[in-house]
């Protein structure tokens, strides 16, 4: 690749001495701007690690910072509030719920906001998902 000149900015995120089953600690940081791959054998606790920042995972031990304030992600809706998201390699088993149609899936991110005193409303759950098939072009014929 070229060498291509880049500004990096302030510290975003930064993991210090991060510990959780089998991963050892584990600290760097990213600044706005960095792009960073985490690569690894089978094993070496990379998945691990990534579940850590996106919070699917609690850390054990180790502190994580965003935007230079530590942070505790007991979910990852805390690491969504963050501005962290994630896209886990296990996808069917911990994001998307392959024997339920698109629209399930995207209201179920959103659970919460589909209703009111724990009674779904398909109503709302249809617009959300044609909002979104909208944005990411996806064919609403698929929805369902």
């Amino acid at each position: 690749y070229p060498a291509i000149s880049h500004q990096t900015g302030e510290e975003v995120l930064r993991l210090s001495e991060v510990r959780a089953a089998s991963l050892k600690p584990v600290s760097f940081s990213v600044r706005r701007g960095e792009i960073v791959g985490i690569a690894g054998l089978v094993g070496s606790g990379k998945s691990i690690l990534v579940q850590c920042i996106g919070g699917h995972r609690p850390i054990e031990g180790g502190r994580l910072y965003i935007q230079g304030r530590r942070c505790v992600l007991n979910s990852p809706r805390d690491a969504v509030k963050h501005g962290i998201g994630l896209c886990l390699e296990r996808h069917n088993d911990m994001l998307l719920r392959e024997n339920e149609s698109i629209m399930s899936n995207i209201s179920l991110s959103v659970i919460n906001r589909m209703g009111t005193f724990g009674i779904l409303s398909r109503k709302k759950e249809r617009l959300l998902a044609a909002e979104y098939c909208t944005l990411l072009e996806i064919p609403q014929a698929l929805l369902y």
